[in-house]
Order: structure tokens, then sequence, then C-alpha cells
């Protein structure tokens, strides 16, 4: 579904409600790219995801950390 068709069909929820939504569309797309690919391919991505997850959060030292949560507001 495009874009602009997922706006339109969130327009009148709330900020709360869409993310839900949206939260719950990315489960369902990745239960259907695991069942559709192999192990080997959605392992991979994974892998890239996690590496880069961990190599970004060393960049930061803590105190640095709770300053940039602290000023995102979380």
């Amino acid at each position: 579904m495009g874009e602009s068709k997922k706006v339109n069909l969130y327009s009148g929820l709330s900020s709360v409600e869409r993310n839900k939504r949206q939260r719950e569309e990315f489960v369902i797309y990745w239960a259907n790219y695991v069942k559709t690919h192999s192990d080997k391919d959605w392992s991979r991505q994974q892998n890239v995801l996690i590496n880069s997850v961990l190599k970004s959060a060393k960049q930061w030292s803590k105190e640095e950390y709770l300053k940039l949560k602290k000023s995102a507001g979380d």
C-alpha cells in the first residue's frame, strides 16, 4: 500500500493509536518476511542491524546518552 493511502487510513486516529497500528503492521510484515525467506537471508539482515546498533552505542558515554535522552523528552 502506498504511503499516501496509509496517511488516509490513519487520519482521525490519535498519535498513540496510529503508532500502535503502524507497529502492528510492521510485526505482520516481518512475520511474513521471515516465513517467506530463508533463515540465512533474514538472520544476515538482523546481524547487520544488531551490529550497527552496537557500533552506534559504543560512540556514546553513559553521561552523553542520558543527556541526549533527557533533551529528547524520553
